[in-house]
């Protein structure tokens, strides 16, 4: 029996679940291939969840996924952008120096040049490749390249949450701190439903000694991530730090 899916009425489904993160990452451009949206849509759920704390069974996950969306449609910019994503939190997320040496530091960033390599190929405008082009060159620490995408990416999305929090920290190895409360507070107020970006803003304000800043947003990544480890943890470290023993 044939089935016809409707994309638009998964799309809706997928909006009412998922946080801002998700969303933005389902939107255009996407593969016209269902076989390969599919895996990508379920990648960005694992995704979200990978960023969380050291979950390391959905990063994998989501490699695993995005690399099949690739395959499958390897015209799919979005899929190799989010597979270079999975792979540079994955490798910085302790599980290659824990569980596979091998893949620690310069194999796993090939791989990610390879996933940027091929997306710049297929739409290197895209304000998502220049976000992972930050990232790729903040983890080699290219800070002025780093820097350079993401103007691009502000310039093409001056209200991505993501780099807002990106904007945060290079604020903050300014010294500019007000701009940087303003950034980390938009960025918060943009992408209410991720614990992601919630525990990105916590574990920025903690880095400045703003504990009491710091704690309503670890208490909210624990409402929208009730089933994970890592915000309780956050949440008790920052008591410890605050000296609330």
């Amino acid at each position: 029996m044939n089935v016809e899916v409707d994309r638009d009425s998964c799309i809706a489904h997928f909006r009412i679940q998922h946080s801002e993160f998700d969303i933005r990452h389902s939107q255009f451009p996407r593969s016209e291939n269902l076989a390969a949206y599919d895996p990508y849509l379920r990648g960005l759920d694992h995704y979200e969840r990978g960023q969380i704390g050291q979950n390391w069974e959905s990063l994998l996950l989501a490699v695993e996924l995005f690399d099949s969306a690739a395959t499958l449609d390897p015209s799919f910019a979005m899929a190799h952008i989010m597979l270079a994503n999975a792979h540079l939190l994955l490798g910085g997320s302790g599980y290659d120096e824990t569980l596979q040496p091998q893949m620690f530091g310069a194999p796993r960033m090939a791989l990610v040049k390879a996933a940027l390599d091929d997306a710049e190929e297929l739409d290197p405008d895209l304000a998502e490749f220049h976000a992972a082009m930050r990232h790729y060159y903040g983890r080699l620490g290219e800070s002025e390249r780093a820097e350079e995408h993401l103007v691009a990416v502000l310039r093409r999305k001056p209200n991505d949450p993501d780099a807002l929090l990106s904007l945060a920290g290079f604020q903050i190895q300014r010294g500019e701190l007000d701009s940087a409360e303003a950034s980390l507070e938009k960025a918060g107020e943009l992408d209410p439903r991720s614990a992601a970006t919630a525990g990105s803003i916590r574990s920025r304000y903690a880095t400045l000694g703003r504990y009491e800043d710091a704690l309503p947003y670890a208490e909210r990544a624990i409402s929208l991530a009730a089933t994970e480890p890592a915000p309780y943890t956050a949440k008790a470290w920052l008591h410890i730090l605050a000296g609330d023993t």
